[in-house]
Formats: structure tokens, sequence, C-alpha cells
């Protein structure tokens, strides 16, 4: 099969777009994906980043860059809503309690 040249989804994708069209309107490129043994995204529905759920998100990170870097749909959402500094002060908080708990132990 065609599949088997390509090292990446994103490389099946590119070159064989109405193929790539297909298995996805038909639900199937989760399949390929797993039988490649390719990672697959699957995106958040539309509306599905709320602000408690933007804040809930960052408080799982220790910098905002981690937050950048591991959860990008929450932090693009948090800012385009104007909801990033609160997000931001609960990355905050984290910090300082650690440094708190260390000043705290010496």
């Amino acid at each position: 099969m065609v599949k088997y040249k390509y090292n990446s989804l994103v490389e099946f994708k590119f070159d064989n777009p109405k193929e790539y069209r297909f298995l996805k309107k038909t639900k199937q490129i989760e399949r390929l994906c797993k039988d490649m043994g390719w990672f697959f995204v699957i995106n958040k529905p539309a509306g599905y980043w709320t602000k408690e759920r933007c804040i809930e998100e960052s408080r799982k990170f220790n910098s905002k860059f981690e937050w950048f870097k591991s959860s990008f749909g929450s932090y693009k959402a948090a800012k385009k809503n104007g909801w990033y500094e609160e997000c931001v002060a609960n990355i905050c908080n984290v910090k300082r309690k650690i440094k708190i708990k260390n000043n705290d132990k010496v």
C-alpha cells in the first residue's frame, strides 16, 4: 500500500490530499495513524476552552512556557479571550508557594 512510503501523517497528507480527505471524512484517519504508529491529535470542539477550563489547565504547569508548550489550545484561548493574566496568576502562585515552602525549611 502507498501509506508504507511515509514516516508521518504530514508526509502522507502532503503527497495524497484526496486520500487524506477521504480518510478523514470517513473517520478512518485515526485507524491509519494507529496502524502506522503515527501521532494524531484530536482537536477539542469549538467553545471547549472556557475561562474556568483555561484556569484549571494552567494550574497544571510551573511556568508560562511549559503551559504554552504543553497545552497550546488553552493558552491560545486565554490570550484571545483576555483571560491570560488570570491564568498566569495561578501559575505564579504555584511558584510562590514552592519558594515559601523552601524558605520555611531553611
